[in-house]
């Protein structure tokens, strides 16, 4: 069970609830006992039963009774099996059915076979419990109810990992929050040294502080380390601490840059960075947007970001702060850095930590904080982050995290008011006379959400050709520039009236891309120093690589 993500998925599903029904003892008489249990009928299983073996297998399936029972979800069914001696420790294919019932989410059959006398600590072939399925599943119900019941939470399995360690390893929080009251172990060896940071907390009228998660596997330690931060005067200078060695321009209260800029002569995009903090580095430190020491040496020149900072990857504050970094500096040389609120800035900001990295959940959850906070009203990357556009036009293109939809187009959006709208909800201020734009603005027909340029959706078709060029005569823009979809390269789409620009690198199964546009030609950036051309006449096309 030493695996994780789809593997572990596989294994489980594979090998826990359909293994069990591969059992090859056939017996047609036991076809009707299964129907009845598998429809509850009660009355005529009481009638047919007689002296059959409770817990022989039945059908061409090889079913046990009590098996097509807990599958079919019969309850009073399978209570009245056990009544009358079927066997709760039963095993199909290796899988002791307590087991089966925990991968099933099926609470009420993991009660009933406990009660009927299921050994709670029973294991898999491979030496896995209940409760670790249980903490995998994320399962917080049947986790407490195994515990009642006498369950080990301090196991270890054959691959040296306990059931906390997988509620860590798969995010579950509220199965991790319970087991950690327990003071249950985790074998953290598994987790390398983690460090974060630093967040800057503003407490009104309190002295405001800075902290830093840690975790340092020599020690098995997780802690914080923090400092006030006294009284500053905007904007001030953060000296890094806790092995941090940078230093941090703070400026608190930083008014949002324009969402229109006409007359720029060079452009670099960045897709979806999804806490993929040293390909980016590396990439803007090679075309010279920033040298070595993470100082904006582009002059006059535009760097935009387009969404999906955050989840995924182990970086994203270390991004943060390198964009809240630049933006002061683009500003001061006359060039601009543009972040795009994506709907994973969304996520974060409306508390859904689903996507967050086991970096995070582990440093966050050991320390017994909700890493949204880490980003609330009262944070200073809270505040700046609840600020950024949703819109931002450039020149003759709209720079859009996902797209505008056909639903999106009708309420007749104007640049400004968009970012106002969705800035005001951010900060707990909707406008309670939108509610209808801002449900539309912000569900999946919005601009964070919306992927008709590339698949159908549940509202929606995929857009053609016709709608695309009404949605640029709408804006007055010759092209859309997108994230939020994965596409191996840089790829004009529409014959180059939308650029898809959300090259997945951070999966570590693609190579870095940037887009640049440089006197209204398109490239695509690599990371080998090479540019292409775009070739924008049909979709996809791609151009001649020549060196930079």
């Amino acid at each position: 069970m030493d695996v994780s993500g789809k593997n572990f998925r596989r294994t489980l599903f594979a090998g826990i609830i359909w293994v069990i029904s591969l059992s090859s003892v056939a017996q047609s008489a036991g076809e009707d006992l299964l129907s009845m249990v598998r429809e509850g009928d009660l009355a005529s299983l009481r009638k047919e039963i007689g002296q059959a073996d409770l817990n022989a297998r039945y059908g061409e399936e090889g079913k046990t009774l009590l098996q097509a029972a807990m599958e079919s979800r019969q309850a009073k069914t399978a209570r009245y099996l056990l009544r009358k001696g079927a066997d709760p420790n039963q095993a199909v294919g290796g899988v002791p059915l307590l087991i089966a019932a925990v991968a099933m989410q099926n609470f009420e059959m993991v009660k009933l076979l406990l009660n009927y006398g299921a050994e709670v600590d029973t294991k898999d072939e491979k030496g896995n419990t209940a409760l670790i399925f249980a903490a995998y599943m994320g399962n917080q119900e049947i986790a407490r109810l195994l515990v009642h019941e006498g369950a080990d939470y301090n196991y270890e399995n054959a691959a040296g990992k306990t059931p906390l360690d997988y509620a860590i390893q798969f995010r579950n929080a509220g199965v991790s929050s319970y087991l950690r009251s327990l003071n249950a172990r985790s074998l953290s060896r598994f987790f390398p040294d983690y460090h974060d940071g630093p967040h800057i907390v503003w407490h009104g009228s309190e002295e405001p502080f800075v902290f830093y998660m840690y975790r340092d596997s020599a020690t098995d330690q997780v802690g914080f380390r923090t400092e006030r931060l006294g009284w500053k005067k905007n904007p001030f200078m953060l000296r890094g601490f806790s092995a941090d060695t940078l230093s941090y321009p703070v400026h608190p209260g930083l008014e949002p840059g324009p969402a229109r800029c006409p007359g720029v002569d060079r452009i670099l995009v960045m897709g979806d960075v999804h806490g993929g903090f040293d390909p980016m580095k590396d990439l803007l430190i090679r075309y010279g947007v920033i040298d070595s020491r993470l100082n904006w040496t582009w002059g006059d020149g535009h760097l935009v970001f387009v969404g999906d900072v955050f989840d995924r990857g182990d970086k994203v504050t270390e991004t943060l702060w390198l964009i809240y970094r630049l933006e002061q500096q683009a500003a001061e040389a006359g060039g601009r850095v543009h972040l795009l609120l994506g709907n994973h800035e969304q996520m974060i900001m409306e508390s859904d930590q689903r996507d967050i990295s086991t970096k995070y959940f582990y440093l966050t959850s050991s320390l017994g904080i909700f890493y949204p906070d880490l980003f609330s009203l009262d944070t200073e990357l809270g505040q700046w982050l609840r600020k950024k556009p949703v819109l931002v036009q450039i020149n003759n293109m709209l720079f859009v995290h996902a797209g505008i939809s056909p639903g999106f187009l009708q309420t007749r959006p104007n640049v400004e008011d968009v970012n106002r709208l969705i800035r005001g909800y951010l900060h707990g201020r909707p406008d309670t006379t939108r509610l209808d734009d801002l449900k539309l603005l912000l569900g999946e027909q919005g601009p964070l959400w919306y992927r008709g340029y590339f698949i159908s959706g549940s509202q929606y078709a995929r857009a053609d050709s016709s709608f695309i060029d009404s949605v640029l005569n709408y804006f007055g823009v010759k092209r859309l520039v997108v994230g939020h979809n994965n596409v191996d390269e840089i790829t004009p789409l529409y014959s180059g009236k939308v650029i898809a620009v959300d090259v997945p690198y951070y999966t570590g199964q693609r190579e870095i891309q940037a887009l640049l546009i440089r006197d209204d030609r398109l490239f695509r950036v690599r990371a080998d120093g090479t540019e292409e051309e775009l070739e924008t006449g049909s979709d996809g096309s791609s151009g001649k690589a020549i060196r930079k």
